[in-house]
């Protein structure tokens, strides 16, 4: 088992890297870990913001680091399964933004995003997985804070305002692109592609789940939700299920100057909509949000 901690800023109990908001109290008095041995620590930065990715004899993930009090940069970390030691990191020498996204590693290439709800012209990274050299960058004029989902040779990567891409996964040149802002649409969601399509959300100003087509990126459907859209779809047969909630990552409510009702209520659900249509299956509604990855065996899915 693997768990990423965050610095406290405090003395006392780490805390456990993750949702902030309600959940920061779990310092003080949540669980406690006993018999842990420390099996790698960043050298330098401040948080482990992404989920920690196991591929292989690699263990990668993205952090950030306060530089100055308002400046805030980040790498990627690849450390040694077996050994616990760093095999490389990536800074683009020290022009990297905040990685939320978690690292994808598909042949030997590892993608990587960057930048948090509020960086522009951010870029998506395709690094060597033996060494963290870059081998190519697809520029955006908004954030890369989705994880990359990689298919038949190509990446799909939300983008903020500015919509969905894919590109080639051997020299990221663009396939297609989704508009965002323009289109009225925001995705940050991980994008899932499967049966000949990328299911993805918007989470600002439309609220709606999505299908394109993986092949041309033509709109399949949109389905209007009434809360946002941020965690990645689960995609299980003929069923494509959809966390969704108020706020964000850090809060229970928010409100964005992009036309989208204020939030009065948290509040949260899990939507299974139909694979091919859109069509809602299915809704459990819930009392806070749900912005992160969804699981599911045979008969249940937990949220």
């Amino acid at each position: 088992a693997a768990l990423a901690f965050t610095r406290t800023g405090s003395a006392g109990s780490v805390a456990l890297a993750g949702e902030q908001g309600e959940a920061g109290v779990a310092a003080a008095d949540g669980p406690r870990l006993a018999d842990v041995q420390v099996w790698y620590e960043t050298a330098d930065a401040d948080e482990v913001m992404s989920s920690v990715a196991v591929a292989g004899d690699r263990v990668l993930f993205g952090t950030s680091k306060t530089v100055g009090g308002l400046f805030q940069k980040g790498a990627v970390f690849c450390v040694d399964r077996g050994t616990g030691k760093l095999r490389w990191a990536f800074t683009d020498d020290d022009g990297l933004k905040p990685v939320f996204a978690t690292p994808a590693l598909h042949g030997n290439r590892v993608f990587a995003g960057e930048g948090l709800h509020t960086d522009a012209d951010r870029r998506l990274f395709a690094l060597d997985a033996d060494t963290g050299k870059p081998v190519w960058s697809a520029a955006t004029t908004s954030h890369t804070e989705g994880t990359p989902a990689v298919a038949d040779g190509k990446v799909y990567f939300s983008a903020g305002d500015d919509g969905l891409y894919c590109v080639t996964a051997a020299d990221g040149k663009r396939v297609w692109h989704q508009p965002g802002h323009p289109a009225g649409l925001h995705v940050d969601t991980p994008p899932a592609v499967a049966r000949g399509k990328a299911f993805f959300g918007s989470g600002y100003r439309t609220l709606a789940l999505l299908a394109a087509d993986a092949a041309t990126g033509k709109e399949v459907w949109r389905t209007p939700v009434n809360l946002r859209s941020f965690g990645p779809p689960l995609v299980l047969g003929q069923t494509v299920l959809f966390g969704l909630g108020t706020g964000n990552l850090a809060e229970d409510l928010s409100q964005e100057a992009d036309g989208t009702p204020k939030e009065e209520k948290p509040a949260g659900a899990v939507v299974a909509v139909d694979a091919d249509t859109g069509a809602v299956r299915w809704r459990a509604d819930l009392p806070k949000s749900v912005h992160t990855a969804l699981a599911a065996d045979a008969q249940t899915v937990y949220a």
